[in-house]
C-alpha cells in the first residue's frame, strides 16, 4: 500500500502479500508515515481520504483516536448518506484522488 501526501509525493509505504484486504493494512501503512516538518517529523497526517473499500467504522474509529479526519465515502455512495459524515465540501478532496492513482500508476 501507498501513502501520499496532497501533491501525491509518496510519504508511507507498506508490501503484503496480494491476499490480505487493503483496508486490514491501512492502520499498518499509516504507521509508516513520516511527514516532514521544520522541527520534528510528524506519524500522522490531518486527514485521510479514501476510497469506498475503506469504509470501516472500526477503522474511523481508530483514525479518529488518533486525531486524523476521515474523508471516506459510505458504500453506497454520498447520496445514500442521512446525515453527512463528512463536513466541508467532502467530494473536493475525493475528487484528489486522482493523484494516489497516478502515483501507484
Amino acid at each position: 500500500m501507498l501513502a501520499v501526501d496532497g501533491n501525491g509525493i509518496p510519504i508511507g509505504v507498506l508490501l503484503e502479500s496480494a491476499q490480505r484486504a487493503e483496508v486490514k493494512l491501512a492502520l499498518a501503512t499509516m504507521d509508516t508515515i513520516r511527514i516532514k516538518t521544520k522541527t520534528k517529523p510528524r506519524k500522522n497526517p490531518k486527514k485521510l481520504v479514501a476510497d469506498r473499500a475503506y469504509d470501516a467504522q472500526w477503522l474511523r474509529d481508530e483514525l479518529k483516536a488518533k486525531g486524523i479526519f476521515a474523508r471516506i465515502p459510505k458504500r453506497g455512495g454520498w447520496k445514500s448518506q442521512k446525515k453527512p459524515v463528512m463536513s466541508k465540501a467532502p467530494k473536493r478532496d475525493y475528487k484528489e484522488r486522482y493523484k494516489v492513482e497516478r502515483s501507484i500508476s
